[in-house]
């Protein structure tokens, strides 16, 4: 009772230091010792500076864009921090910054409670918690605003909504088609694989789609009123920011996305899409260049590193097994056999992000799979499931292991299962292994690089890049899976080529990126350095040049020129 009344006057102290005057709320947090909001460390740390944007603007820059970031919600203080930095930048060489809030007009977010969005009519408890929610997350959004570009942020307006719309509300109609935002944030709200008849995974999606057709209208009226030159948003999926990206791509709008990477400190931006998609396509030319043999330190130093999670944000394994004579007890593996070995993805996250041409999604690779070792005992499958099902900060509703199971509830011998809780270090078990096969997981960038033969089944990263397996039909696969003989590696010019793309991945496609400290573990915490306030030096320049590329692509509405970030490890 004490930890959940702290916790509350913690939360209504936020609410009020965000709903305040700036002055009011700083004068309040120093007084009382209060834990400063990310909008009040702001105005504390720029007393007495002069704002971005507020300087001469010489006639070169009187044509600068104006610049539409769009949080939407304002719960993450990561991704306001990460936004604050881009809007002072962008202020400091002439552009017009804006930001975007929900303002309350979306019925029903990804920021939910579970219950509220699984009922049609929700219960007095439920409606006066998502009140406080929306409360406390559109005063966030408009105190980082004003402290950020010292306007209140732009809101959605439901006054906007076609009226039809608003009538028809109650209407299963509605639900019917193919909605690729709703389901995927009804996926994610779930954890789960694939959505079912039941009522519960029904209603999530119908009010999730019907809170989608409502946003496209706010949406279509709000940048007819303001009409962005570009946007800036996180993540660039489900509700709140995939519609975003289909109005950009609908008005030919420049559209930029970033998103927190795996390595500390560091973020991913792309243009055009979200990340997930757009570092799929990123060209040879971009990657493909001779590392020193320092850069090659570096990188097997920083996969090294990945073992216990001593340089990434998220932990898996913080006591990892990775003893090989003890997995190969553990497993009870025959080492003359070959070892094939599949890392898989966690399922709501693989059918989120990920596609793949040759299965309708993982569980059926990963069936097509099995389904050859019931068929050829000569070699030896073992199933990774992904640690993060149960060891990201939440768990999947519908364990993986299970699912398997049920449809083979007797397994031979040489096909093995590791549930996601298992400690069994998966880079010892890719040492033993002769071939590693994944659908879309990031360890396939990795393997590659430490010289191990790769087969991808989905859209991985690092599929197609000249250095892995790709099998262009579900035949193909069972033909490789026949090829493989004990001891093999990847070849010395695949290796080459993997460590290649893994360094332009670790330290080109993530991009350091330190003007705020924040953990992914509780990302309501997030501390600026003092190096928000000093930007610019005496020429008006951005001194940082990550932040100094970054600003300059998304003025002049540009991709990025991924070689000039992190050019110090050049």
């Amino acid at each position: 009772m004490n930890l959940f009344f702290l916790r509350y006057v913690k939360r209504v102290s936020r609410i009020l230091l965000n709903a305040l005057p700036l002055p009011v709320s700083y004068l309040l947090s120093v007084c009382f010792r209060l834990e400063m909001p990310l909008s009040v460390q702001l105005y504390k740390l720029s007393k007495g500076q002069p704002r971005p944007g507020h300087a001469e603007i010489s006639a070169s820059n009187k044509l600068k864009p104006k610049i539409l970031i769009a949080p939407i919600f304002g719960f993450s203080q990561a991704t306001l921090a990460a936004e604050s930095t881009f809007a002072r930048a962008l202020l400091a060489v002439g552009a017009s910054v804006e930001f975007l809030s929900c303002g309350r007009g979306l019925n029903h977010c990804m920021w939910d409670s579970l219950g509220h969005l699984s009922t049609t009519k929700p219960n007095l408890s439920e409606k006066l918690a998502r009140k406080v929610r929306c409360l406390e997350c559109t005063t966030s959004v408009d105190a980082i605003s004003k402290a950020a570009v010292n306007k209140k942020a732009l809101v959605l307006d439901r006054s906007t909504i076609t009226p039809i719309k608003l009538i028809n509300k109650n209407s299963d109609l509605i639900a019917k088609a193919s909605d690729e935002h709703a389901t995927s944030s009804s996926l994610r709200k779930l954890l789960v694989g694939e959505l079912t008849d039941s009522p519960k995974d029904q209603v999530v999606y119908r009010n999730f789609h019907r809170a989608h057709e409502e946003y496209k209208d706010m949406l279509a009226s709000l940048f007819d009123n303001e009409l962005p030159d570009r946007v800036i948003m996180t993540h660039g999926i489900y509700l709140e920011h995939g519609p975003l990206i289909d109005i950009c791509h609908e008005r030919s709008i420049p559209v930029y996305v970033y998103g927190f990477s795996y390595r500390e400190k560091t973020i991913s931006i792309v243009k055009g899409d979200t990340y997930h998609r757009a570092l799929l396509n990123i060209s040879r030319d971009r990657w493909d260049y001779p590392l020193s043999s320092v850069q090659k330190a570096q990188l097997l130093e920083y996969i090294g590193s990945k073992v216990s999670g001593g340089r990434d944000m998220v932990n898996y394994h913080p006591n990892p097994k990775t003893s090989k004579a003890g997995i190969v007890d553990e497993l009870a593996l025959d080492l003359e056999k070959p070892v094939i070995s599949f890392f898989t993805n966690v399922t709501w996250d693989a059918n989120i992000f990920y596609s793949s041409n040759i299965y309708e999604g993982m569980l059926e690779a990963i069936f097509h799979t099995i389904d050859y070792f019931l068929i050829d005992s000569s070699k030896q499958l073992i199933v990774r499931v992904h640690p993060a099902e149960t060891k990201g900060g939440f768990s999947t509703k519908v364990r993986l292991k299970d699912m398997i199971e049920e449809r083979y509830p007797s397994l031979p011998g040489h096909i093995k299962l590791i549930g996601s809780e298992s400690d069994i270090g998966s880079y010892s078990l890719a040492d033993l292994s002769d071939l590693n096969v994944i659908y879309a997981s990031n360890i396939g960038t990795e393997l590659c690089a430490l010289g191990h033969k790769v087969m991808v089944l989905g859209e991985a990263y690092c599929r197609n890049r000249g250095f892995t397996i790709d099998p262009v039909s579900q035949d193909d696969v069972w033909q490789e899976l026949s090829k493989v003989l004990k001891g093999e590696k990847a070849s010395q010019a695949d290796h080459e080529l993997g460590e290649k793309f893994a360094y332009f991945w670790f330290f080109k496609a993530m991009i350091d990126f330190d003007f705020f400290d924040y953990s992914i573990s509780n990302n309501s915490l997030a501390y600026f350095s003092e190096d928000i306030i000093s930007l610019t030096n005496d020429s008006g320049e951005i001194e940082n040049a990550n932040l100094s590329e970054i600003v300059s692509a998304i003025v002049n509405g540009r991709d990025f020129d991924y070689q000039k970030f992190n050019s110090e490890l050049n």
